[in-house]
């Protein structure tokens, strides 16, 4: 009997890790790779740079484009590089993943960590993202990486990861400077404090180079850009220009582009903090909660808060680690209430959804938003039949054999993120049946 539950224990995980690395293959495949928007900018930068040799000027960081060298080198021997630069963000998170895996082990069960890697990279906005050439991925790794080189003491590493990702995204400075603040009232030490000037210096470093102006990163948010003008009240204006308190409740609530219901996770913050007893992980945790609340407010008052016309909430894609997280740790901990038992399988669910309907669905069936300049646009922003999660119930689009092929692969990983939680409950309804079985007994019942 021993022998049959320690078996049962290491196939189990065994079957996690065959789904996750052919899970992966399967996206490198199938995902609907496109180079498009913002990162059409970072393509022709680095087209320029490769077969030019000069810098091309633009508005974003060329610091992620650069690190997609290595993907265009290769697809010189090609003769079509789209195919392989259109990937770049799904190598960079496989690989970030692999450090992380690396880096925690030995601070972690193996299989927590397993479960959190296939929630994070099937569960949450992470496959959208990563079939993109935008930013955002690079930003969110190297943001992970360096809060948790800093949770591990690795404290270097994590501080140029850090820095790598503001220097990637001006915005960033404010999550950064939050954890600066942060580890200086923990330590007492007021050095870390020179932290924040190191990173301007870097930061306005990079936008000399790439610009010849010092100030290119800032100007970029504070003097270009600007929606069309509608209806609504503060549209069409630049930089700063939305009210701070709707923009917090937007971010949060607003069913199209609300991390509340992309990232779902976030729900169970108050149950996953009261099971972990682990410095470290608290630790990573409330870092990770400071770069979400430092997102939140750096993205509040900008006029394009929604991130333009994208699946999601685009600029939070890092809302997704601390969310799929917590869903893991909840999964793996023996001591759960028979109330989150019930809430679990409902969240594990409703990250799954928002993982496949990135990947199959996406703005499909959504144009009416973009007609007449985008002037109902903030139908899906903020109305429910609108909202790219709940669209598909209600307009259904063509669906592609490689969207057939990625439902199937999402079933069967939601199946089985879902067993031990549905094993788990069962097991309570049983136990409870057995003691209130009295209750059931029809000959007690009266009319």
């Amino acid at each position: 009997m021993i022998q049959t539950k320690k078996s049962l224990e290491t196939f189990y995980p065994r079957i996690g890790l065959f789904l996750l690395l052919g899970g992966a293959l399967a996206c490198f495949f199938l995902l609907p790779f496109g180079i498009w928007g913002d990162g059409n900018d970072r393509y022709q930068f680095m087209d320029t740079l490769i077969h030019q040799q000069r810098i091309l000027p633009m508005r974003f960081s060329m610091i992620g484009s650069l690190i997609s060298y290595p993907l265009w080198l290769i697809s010189g021997f090609l003769k079509d590089s789209f195919p392989v630069v259109a990937r770049y963000n799904f190598f960079v998170y496989a690989i970030a993943l692999f450090f992380l895996y690396q880096w925690l082990k030995g601070q972690f069960d193996r299989k927590f960590l397993l479960t959190f890697g296939l929630i994070l990279t099937f569960g949450s906005m992470v496959p959208t993202q990563i079939s993109t050439y935008y930013g955002e991925v690079f930003s969110a790794v190297f943001l992970t990486l360096g809060s948790v080189g800093l949770a591990i003491k690795k404290s270097r590493l994590g501080w140029a990861f850090l820095i790598l990702a503001v220097v990637n995204n001006p915005a960033l400075l404010i999550p950064f400077s939050l954890i600066v603040l942060y580890l200086t009232w923990e330590s007492k030490k007021l050095r870390y404090l020179l932290l924040i000037p190191i990173c301007l210096f870097f930061l306005m470093g990079e936008a000399y180079i790439r610009t010849g102006n010092l100030l290119a990163s800032f100007q970029t948010y504070l003097n270009q850009d600007h929606g069309f003008k509608t209806i609504l009240p503060y549209s069409g204006r630049t930089g700063f220009s939305y009210p701070f308190g709707l923009g917090i409740l937007s971010i949060l609530f607003s069913f199209g582009k609300g991390i509340i219901f992309f990232c779902p996770g976030l729900l169970l913050a108050g149950w996953a903090w009261k099971s972990i007893s682990n410095p470290v992980e608290r630790k990573i945790l409330i870092l990770w909660f400071l770069i979400v609340l430092g997102l939140i407010l750096a993205y509040a008052s900008w006029w394009a808060w929604y991130g333009g016309w994208y699946w999601g909430p685009r600029f939070f894609l890092f809302a997704s680690i601390p969310a799929s997280w917590m869903i893991a740790k909840l999964i793996h901990t023996s001591s759960k209430s028979f109330i989150l038992t019930l809430v679990l399988p409902v969240l594990i669910t409703l990250s799954l959804w928002v993982g496949v309907d990135g990947v199959v669905f996406q703005q499909g069936t959504l144009y009416a938003c973009t007609a007449n300049d985008y002037a109902l646009e903030s139908l899906c922003w903020y109305v429910p039949e609108f909202s790219p999660l709940i669209r598909p119930f209600i307009t259904h689009g063509t669906i592609t054999l490689a969207s057939r092929l990625n439902l199937i692969l999402f079933a069967v990983l939601w199946l089985y993120i879902l067993a031990p939680t549905i094993i788990d409950l069962l097991r309570r309804l049983r136990m409870m049946i057995q003691a209130n079985h009295s209750w059931l007994e029809l000959t007690h019942w009266k009319f």
